[in-house]
């Protein structure tokens, strides 16, 4: 499993608490754009097809 940068990790833990990208966005002080970008590069690593099925294989140890 490829690492989460520093910036995908915080968007990361932001998606796991549910909040929508505009307030993980304006809780780091980036662009909505960016959080957008870090997520689909999450679901990629984490091999996820949605922020549902991320959500779900994080508590459930689905998927690593």
């Amino acid at each position: 499993m490829t690492a989460l940068s520093e910036g995908q990790m915080a968007v990361f833990k932001g998606v796991i608490k549910g909040h929508t990208n505009r307030v993980i966005a304006q809780s780091l002080g980036v662009a909505e754009k960016t959080v957008k970008a870090h997520i689909t590069a999450i679901l990629k690593k984490r091999r996820c097809k949605s922020r549902c099925e991320l959500i779900v294989a994080h508590y459930t140890g689905a998927r690593s």
